[in-house]
């Protein structure tokens, strides 16, 4: 599934944009805020700027980042989380070593 992202701070939906972000991200709308606009009105900028800013980046990646940083739009494509992949995978028939079914 796909998001599509468009954060900038003239934007009529920017508030959508920023909550849909924080979502993804898993960082809150203030935190989003503060990264991406001005960062003097938080007055947690000073102690928590960098690992703030480390945490987005992470989540979205350079490329993403970047886009970001200058207003452009993103798209964030999620994940499976690990028990789901696990899940999919114990469900997969066993193979030997030629790529043949267990059994076969």
């Amino acid at each position: 599934m796909a998001a599509v992202l468009a954060v900038s701070p003239f934007a009529a939906h920017a508030d959508d944009s920023v909550a849909q972000l924080a979502r993804e991200t898993g960082l809150s709308e203030r935190n989003i805020r503060m990264v991406l606009g001005a960062r003097t009105p938080y007055a947690e900028y000073r102690t928590q700027f960098d690992r703030v800013n480390w945490t987005l980046k992470r989540a979205v990646g350079d490329e993403n980042y970047r886009r970001l940083m200058n207003g452009e739009q993103v798209v964030l494509e999620r994940r499976a989380a690990p028990d789901a992949e696990r899940a999919v995978a114990d469900k997969a028939p066993a193979t030997d070593k030629n790529g043949t079914a267990a059994g076969s």
